[in-house]
């Protein structure tokens, strides 16, 4: 049986005037208890809102009906109502405030109307009883820890869809899935990310531990950090092609990992990102998937060279190898950051006309190299990319296919000095200016402060004079 509470008996005095007296707004509950209906029209105006925190902590509403003229429920408006089964809201609430429903652990299932075009963030956190949700057909966004610690969940469609059983199904509509969204959902076996999801935030579904069936939309094209890390009982990722970016330790500990497919997009791997599965444990020398080295596993080695069907170099591959003295590369076309960084004996490193980006810090700390070949069709050099190259000299050929070095790329070879006193203070790698010493180029020309770019320079380096006393700079065409 559902009771009618009108608002001039158990909830008089939690109404409040809004909108230059023209509505009204709950902002309290009253004595009500049990089944709550509320009324659309409060002494003959709509009640247009539920405030921030207007039902939090009640303990004595078991099922809320909101009135069909309200359009926005404020952030933790039912938080923590702990009795509270169910709540219906009606078409035409367009906004729900953070935390709206958080801790609201009696909850089971849930409608939302095709109105409310976000979900967001803790929503429904530690709603632990809810089993299934279905969201309207415009959601465009599920906001970081919407939906964590919701133990029970199993279940998660759009209005208008079919039944999908146990099975949680993101409506195409939703672009972006934020941080620790579904983390903790102990009980989704079954997950497909839908068509629209382009960003899948980091922790997005870490320790979904019963996860077992796994399917990317195909418009995906980042996976963030931890996104599914600790899925123990998921044996078989593929990686459709538009992805481009896994993060690191996306799979990280998903101990039964065994069978991964990567698709042909991928410009970037992270660090980790199948640390402590079985595929790892499984191989030997290296660990290589579908033309990516993922990791050097004998780090021992003194010669490293990789076939032509492998085309990138994860983040810290084959970095910290003690005895490295060569490598050669010919197909690779993404070195990741500090792929190859602090190996401490590597003087010789060769690529061919594939290589096309060089990560961030991708060969920090080789204190020995000196002989470096880039191939012609580079396109980037990464942040501190050599830096700390000690006996790297101005011998680096850089292509005209360079449109961009980054941050103090070559900063630390022993060869600055006498670089920098030749060239008025610039420092040059190839035909780029990548830094600035002022002392010794006031020392040569007398003149601190006004830089002259030699003729041919091709292009300056990110921050190459960053936070310098520069008086003048004159460039050549």
């Amino acid at each position: 049986m559902r009771i009618q509470i009108g608002w001039f008996t158990t909830l008089q005095g939690n109404m409040k005037l809004i909108n230059n007296d023209t509505a009204y707004e709950l902002v309290g509950g009253g004595k009500a208890t049990g089944d709550v209906v509320m009324e659309d029209v409060f002494r003959g105006k709509p009640v247009v809102s539920i405030a921030d925190k207007a039902l939090y902590g009640n303990n004595k509403i078991t099922s809320f009906t909101v009135g069909k003229n309200v359009q926005s429920i404020g952030e933790k408006a039912f938080g923590k109502c702990l009795v509270l089964t169910s709540v219906t809201i009606p078409e035409g609430v367009t906004a729900i405030g953070d935390s709206a429903f958080q801790s609201c652990k009696a909850l089971t299932s849930v409608v939302l109307p095709d109105s409310v075009t976000a979900i967001t963030p803790y929503m429904f956190a530690y709603c632990r009883a809810l089993t299934n949700l279905t969201m309207g057909r415009y959601v465009a966004s599920i906001g970081e820890y919407a939906f964590d610690n919701c133990e029970a969940l199993v279940s998660m469609t759009h209005t208008g869809a079919e039944n999908v059983g146990t099975k949680v199904i993101i409506p195409d509509s939703v672009q972006v899935i934020g941080g620790y969204a579904f983390s903790d959902c102990t009980s989704i076996a079954a997950l497909d990310t839908g068509a629209g999801v382009r960003v899948i935030g980091p922790y997005a579904f870490s320790s979904c531990r019963a996860l077992t069936d796994l399917k990317l939309g195909q418009n995906v094209l980042q996976i963030d950090s931890y996104a599914f890390a600790r899925c123990s009982a998921l044996t078989t990722v593929s990686i459709p092609d538009n992805i481009r970016i896994l993060g690191e330790a996306a799979f990280y500990n998903c101990t039964m990992l065994s069978d991964v497919s990567l698709g042909t997009g991928l410009t970037s791997i992270a660090r980790f990102v199948f640390a402590e599965t079985a595929i790892l444990k499984n191989a030997e020398d290296m660990l290589v998937i579908d033309g990516w080295l993922i990791e050097l596993l004998d780090r021992s080695i003194t010669k490293l060279s990789l076939t032509e069907d492998v085309y990138g170099i994860a983040n810290y591959a084959a970095a910290y190898c003690e005895n490295l003295e060569q490598a050669n590369f010919k197909g690779v076309k993404y070195v990741g950051v500090a792929a190859l960084a602090q190996n401490p004996k590597l003087y010789r490193i060769s690529f061919d006309d594939a290589l096309l980006e060089l990560g961030d810090y991708a060969l920090y700390g080789c204190k020995f190299l000196e002989l470096v070949s880039l191939g012609n069709s580079i396109r980037s050099i990464g942040n501190y990319a050599f830096m700390d190259c000690s006996k790297l000299e101005n011998t680096v050929t850089i292509p005209e296919s360079v449109t961009y070095i980054g941050t103090r790329a070559f900063r630390g070879p022993a060869a600055y000095s006498a670089i920098s006193i030749m060239t008025g203070g610039v420092i040059y790698m190839g035909n780029w200016a990548v830094d600035y010493q002022m002392s010794l180029g006031g020392a040569f020309s007398g003149s601190d402060g006004a830089v002259i770019l030699q003729e041919g320079t091709r292009g300056i380096a990110s921050y190459a004079f960053s936070q310098k006393p520069i008086r003048s700079i004159t460039m050549p065409d």
